[in-house]
């Protein structure tokens, strides 16, 4: 009788406990009445405390919705969705649980700095012999460009996040059976150029180690993850690699990582790779870029505030605004030093931003692997905020959700000094 009191009590309080940390890293937690929803976050009260919406982006008028509870089916739209999200996803509702898609208008970037600096510094930068950027100041470097490599500087130099970035974040991670796991999370970054807000700019100064950015995740849960660190500084060069760091709080030492592992995965069994960080987050010179044309697709471009996860099923971000874009498609293979996974990927960028909308990678025997679908859209003042990241292992039916808990755009404590290990340890406060 007393062991099976035990038992019960053990039960009742890791069930409490799950609970709690759900609730805590995930803001507003429960069922949403009249959805089928098994968990909804909207991103206030415990969710991010965003700078005042935009009306035309808050109050967006559905023009139609296809999937769950519609009555109309995806397959009006088959031509409007990647292949791999429409044949591997949308049609296996049974997996990854339902989804629905509410088609909004088109709204086009809004922020003012960004676009004034584009046209301003237009045609001033310029690739150099080595397909390095060369001369970049602020804003978009090669605005309509069809040059595949100029598109991918387009991608890694988009500054609409702001300066210096603070976004707390939670994954949650979902096997094949709908079982979740949490992660919290603080992202870090601090650019050094195309600076809009923040003096110095547009570059800042002094910068004697030629550094483009630095980027810190701190992790803080759960237990076994808190207090890992993972540092990384991209220098303003072709020949010099990433520097890469990790502080493993079991060892309690700071661990250099090389640059072939660029495509090994974040810590906590997600399925994200450091280098596919909103899909892509490489250095350009270490890839080769094919341009291969405009398609019109339904993206999460303007979408709403709002997470949620299907209950018992692998799938989140399930109930969001979608609008039709032009995008400009690449695909980009990684060289052979990089090591990677994937044979090559396939991004669709918002035309002005070169934001990733979607993208899919293959499998070293070209069958496609990993999908991405980006759930994006900005505050008052038209700084980017990257609500939901959805990432969905097409083969071994696994999902890992990023999802948005707090932003900062223009961060003024983000200074190099902040980036030392011994201050970021303290950060993520582990032992």
């Amino acid at each position: 009788m007393k062991k099976t009191s035990l038992l019960l009590l053990t039960a009742l309080v890791s069930v409490a406990m799950v609970c709690v940390s759900t609730m805590a890293l995930a803001g507003t937690v429960g069922n949403y009445p009249g959805k089928w929803y098994g968990w909804w976050c909207p991103y206030e009260d415990g969710g991010p405390p965003l700078a005042g919406v935009i009306p035309e982006v808050e109050n967006q008028e559905v023009i139609k919705s296809w999937g769950h509870e519609t009555g109309n089916s995806f397959e009006e739209i088959k031509d409007l969705i990647p292949d791999f999200f429409y044949n591997e996803v949308l049609l296996q509702p049974e997996i990854w649980g339902a989804f629905r898609i509410n088609e909004t208008a088109y709204i086009p970037t809004g922020a003012k700095p960004w676009l004034e600096a584009t046209e301003k510094y237009k045609g001033v930068a310029s690739l150099d012999e080595k397909g390095h950027i060369q001369n970049y100041k602020a804003g978009c470097p090669f605005p309509g460009t069809t040059n595949a490599k100029e598109i991918g500087w387009n991608i890694v130099k988009r500054r609409a996040n702001g300066d210096n970035i603070d976004y707390p974040f939670v994954w949650q991670i979902v096997d094949k059976k709908g079982h979740s796991r949490w992660i919290a999370a603080l992202n870090y970054y601090m650019f050094f150029d195309g600076r809009l807000a923040l003096d110095p700019r547009p570059n800042y100064e002094p910068n004697p180690r030629n550094i483009e950015f630095i980027q810190s995740a701190c992790y803080n849960a759960p237990y076994d993850l808190r207090g890992t660190v993972a540092l990384a500084i991209r220098y303003d060069s072709a020949k010099k690699q990433d520097d890469m760091w990790m502080y493993l709080p079991s060892l309690r030492r700071v661990r250099r990582m090389s640059t072939a592992q660029r495509w090994d995965r974040l810590p906590g069994g997600g399925d994200l790779f450091w280098d596919n960080l909103e899909m892509f987050w490489g250095k350009p010179t270490n890839y080769e870029w094919k341009y291969m044309g405009r398609k019109t697709i339904l993206c999460a471009h303007n979408a709403k505030a709002e997470a949620q996860s299907v209950k018992n099923k692998i799938m989140g971000g399930v109930d969001n605004y979608f609008s039709r874009v032009n995008t400009v498609v690449v695909e980009v293979v990684p060289m052979e030093h990089m090591r990677a996974p994937v044979s090559r990927f396939v991004l669709y960028l918002d035309p002005i931003e070169y934001l990733p909308l979607w993208g899919v990678y293959y499998d070293k025997k070209g069958k496609p692997w990993i999908g991405n679908l980006f759930e994006a859209s900005w505050d008052a003042n038209w700084i980017r905020m990257p609500y939901n990241m959805l990432e969905f292992d097409l083969q071994r039916k696994h999902f890992t959700g990023t999802y948005l808990r707090d932003f900062g755009a223009n961060v003024e404590k983000l200074v190099p000094e902040f980036f030392e290990m011994d201050n970021l340890k303290k950060v993520a406060g582990g032992r």
